[in-house]
């Protein structure tokens, strides 16, 4: 049966990492984000609870990223090149983010701000309890919000679909509404550039620019999107890469950090946010890297949670920064980003395996909204499959 309407499988949020950590009676700090509040613990028992006074907003870049993660470093006082602020008690536990103080100017001047820009901004004396308390490889957890599970659905009779592999859950419950073979992975083909713009995002200054050489172009008398010896920011470059699948624009994007931390990041963050089996081996040939359906749920997951403005992107919409191409058409490939009741996604191709989707939409009944995340790999005609599940969701 792919459909449930007993009991139905609920794919966990990130406090089931908590769950085991305590089982291990290890010593770790969970960030909330739900409930505003940093807690510490010692040998899996609960030793402290401090307010947070900002995090990130998760509408625009600055969202603090969810997820498992590791202290790394920390010192009694750093500087951020990005805010041009000092943060005391500074603790770095993933990208551009850190656990710390109340952050001031060189004038001793205190930031005042509703957000950071994702960090956990705590006060001064809660700041330098949480860095006593932390050690290198500390494990750090950021949970955005439990799952919703007030809200199952009554799921109508089963579907059959020709894809190889789906996966059709709901965001905020986490409830399975249809699946196959979601747990084995496929080869994903341009789902890879979201795994790219995530990492490229969260571990770059997007004020960045970076000026595109011959080595990061197609060969001569292909059709290019990016010009040579031009300047193109982080933004910029995100663009073309999520509307159109321009490679060209993502390799550009992995000389920022080069290719091989690139490539070492985004398996790093697809093991912080739950994606068990991805395989992400190449950016040159797209159909080596692989992941589940389960696995693209959790980065679609993350992505509406924590990094919107990459699904406002695949809309075709300008975000909140400088930047855009302005001057240049592109032709969305995103086949469904004229809906209005889509959210964002991405599509892809794989040769010889077919086509391969991440979309989510938003699903109106009577008594609420559902955001629902569709993933189909493996498909013939993926429009026609993704068309056949919304007039199933109805009956929802």
């Amino acid at each position: 049966m792919n459909c449930f309407t007993v009991n139905p499988p609920i794919l966990p949020d990130f406090s089931s990492k908590k769950e085991a950590l305590i089982r291990e009676r290890q010593d770790f700090i969970e960030i909330n984000l739900e409930e505003n509040k940093l807690l510490l613990f010692e040998r899996g028992i609960l030793k402290d609870t401090f307010n947070i006074l900002a995090k990130g907003n998760p509408d625009i870049w600055g969202g603090t990223p969810a997820g498992l993660y590791y202290v790394l470093r920390k010192h009694k006082v750093s500087y951020s090149n990005i805010s041009n602020v000092y943060m005391p008690y500074s603790i770095h536990f993933y990208g551009k983010y850190y656990i710390h103080g109340e952050p001031y100017y060189r004038n001793g001047k205190k930031l005042k701000s509703s957000f950071s820009g994702g960090c956990i901004r705590l006060d001064n004396l809660s700041a330098k309890e949480v860095f006593n308390f932390a050690k290198k490889n500390m494990p750090v957890l950021v949970i955005d919000q439990s799952n919703k599970n007030s809200a199952l659905l009554q799921v109508p009779n089963e579907i059959s679909l020709s894809a190889k592999s789906y996966l059709v859950a709901d965001l905020d419950s986490g409830q399975v509404l249809l699946k196959k073979n979601y747990l084995t992975a496929y080869p994903i083909g341009e789902l890879s550039y979201l795994l790219v713009a995530s990492v490229v995002a969260e571990n770059v200054d997007l004020r960045r620019k970076i000026k595109i050489t011959e080595s990061m172009l197609p060969k001569k008398g292909v059709s290019r999107v990016l010009k040579e010896g031009q300047k193109y920011g982080v933004v910029e470059l995100l663009y073309p890469m999520l509307i159109t699948s321009s490679k060209e624009a993502m390799i550009a994007l992995t000389y920022f950090l080069g290719q091989d931390k690139t490539k070492a990041l985004i398996q790093e963050k697809a093991e912080a946010i739950m994606m068990e089996r991805v395989e992400f081996v190449s950016f040159q040939d797209l159909s080596q890297n692989k992941a589940s359906a389960k696995d693209l749920f959790y980065l679609a997951r993350y992505i509406l949670f924590n990094r919107s403005p990459l699904f406002n992107i695949t809309k075709g919409e300008l975000v909140d920064f400088a930047g855009q191409f302005k001057n240049l058409k592109l032709k969305n490939q995103n086949i469904f980003s004229k809906r209005e009741d889509f959210i964002g996604g991405k599509t892809g191709f794989v040769p010889g395996f077919g086509k391969t989707g991440l979309f989510v939409f938003c699903l109106k009944n009577s008594q609420r909204s559902h955001r629902i995340a569709i993933i189909i790999l493996g498909a013939n005609d993926i429009k026609k499959e993704v068309e056949k599940i919304l007039t199933w969701l109805k009956g929802v």
